[in-house]
């Protein structure tokens, strides 16, 4: 046990001020591996043994057993378990915060006490360590292994994507939208996960820790999710790392804010569930809108798709050889002309995109794209989105 200030040893030191810089200390400051220390009666030197959170008496008053003096944990004389080694640290045990090794061999044997030693790792995270520090794990062990998971997918999808161009961007745009999704759900729910238990555990009864505990605890949980970087089946082990990291935060739970295993399973459960069906809500509230509309008297004519078999047979009718699709703008001529019928919902102006062999357009609910010439002959999809439905017609 040292000084926070300046490093001094301070073994052997009645709780009070630093001999070195006069800093005031006191046991409960510091946070030491479990069974690491002694903490010794001042009157009769009878030592106990720190198998709390953080390495602290548990419980943290009561009487000596050889004195039967009243005994708090700061009125004790620390001493490491061995006379001989005053110099070793005894507080470091948790690999996220060994400063003194690199990111990844921190993040690695951080991970691992994640997934086999859950505990021991909460047990070993300083109370004061910031929020910002577990946050920062949880991203990487998020973010980094969910990247290298989607690897394959993006190699085989994203890359022709960006390489093929026209059509095919709509691919990596998708793709894009995956992964973005991906981060806010993953990095935003850590905080939405954290704030549902702690409320749950704050009502249904008293908690020795703040916010940031409970924070540590969903952060330091999420170790399973490396699996996600495992090559080709990582993403397939998606749900089973989620079960594992709600496991994990049960078990860290307990011992984090001193509660039952009761209320640390249905604080952890609660609001995946509570998540869950957010999510599911959110996929299925659209389609139940929509099938109450059609149903609805009166609004029947919504349920009649409407045709898009006029504005394919303009398009192959002043369909050129060698030229490709017509413009809207020139269909819009021959239609002033009243050479031919256009659908209605067109607008003055269309974008058009084009590119090897792909070539189309959009204007208001219409989309129309050629998928290749053969022999003078038009591959035609003509698509019309109409009250949240699409009408396809191929030529």
């Amino acid at each position: 046990m040292r000084c926070l200030e300046c490093d001094y040893p301070l073994w052997n030191t009645p709780a009070g001020d630093c001999p070195e810089c006069g800093t005031s200390f006191k046991p409960t400051d510091h946070d030491f591996r479990v069974g690491s220390v002694r903490f010794c009666c001042p009157d009769c030197d009878q030592a106990y043994y720190g198998d709390g959170l953080g390495g602290h008496l548990s419980p943290p008053q009561f009487n000596c057993v050889k004195c039967d003096r009243p005994l708090r944990e700061d009125d004790c004389i620390i001493r490491p378990l061995d006379d001989t080694q005053m110099d070793v640290r005894v507080s470091d045990g948790l690999p996220w915060t060994r400063y003194d090794r690199n990111l990844i061999s921190r993040w690695f044997r951080t991970v691992g006490w994640s997934m086999a030693r859950p505990v021991d790792l909460i047990q070993q995270v300083p109370r004061n360590l910031g929020v910002g520090s577990a946050f920062l794990f949880a991203a990487l062990t998020t973010l980094v292994s969910g990247a290298i998971g989607y690897l394959p997918y993006f190699l085989l999808f994203g890359i022709p994507a960006v390489t093929g161009g026209g059509i095919r961007m709509v691919t990596l745009g998708v793709f894009g939208l995956t992964a973005l999704a991906f981060i806010a759900l993953s990095l935003g729910g850590l905080f939405i996960q954290a704030g549902l238990a702690h409320l749950f555990l704050r009502i249904t009864g008293p908690l020795e820790h703040g916010f940031a505990r409970t924070m540590h605890v969903i952060c330091f949980s999420t170790g399973p999710y490396a699996l996600l970087a495992v090559p080709c089946v990582g993403l397939c082990l998606s749900s089973a790392s989620g079960v594992w990291c709600l496991v994990i935060a049960i078990l860290m739970v307990m011992p984090a804010q001193n509660v039952s295993g009761l209320r640390a399973t249905l604080s952890m459960l609660l609001p995946a569930v509570l998540l869950v069906s957010v999510y599911i809500g959110a996929q299925f509230i659209p389609t139940i809108y929509n099938l109450n509309r059609m149903g609805t008297p009166g609004n029947t004519a919504n349920m009649v798709a409407q045709p898009v078999s006029s504005l394919a047979g303009s398009i192959k009718t002043n369909y050129v050889p060698g030229k490709g699709l017509p413009s809207l703008d020139e269909l819009q001529v021959r239609a002033n002309a009243n050479l031919i019928t256009l659908p209605n919902g067109l607008d003055k102006t269309a974008t058009t995109f084009k590119t090897e062999g792909v070539e189309g357009w959009w204007s208001g609910e219409f989309f129309v794209c050629n998928l290749r010439e053969r022999n003078n002959q038009l591959d035609l999809v003509v698509m019309r989105v109409f009250d949240n439905r699409i009408t396809i017609q191929h030529s």
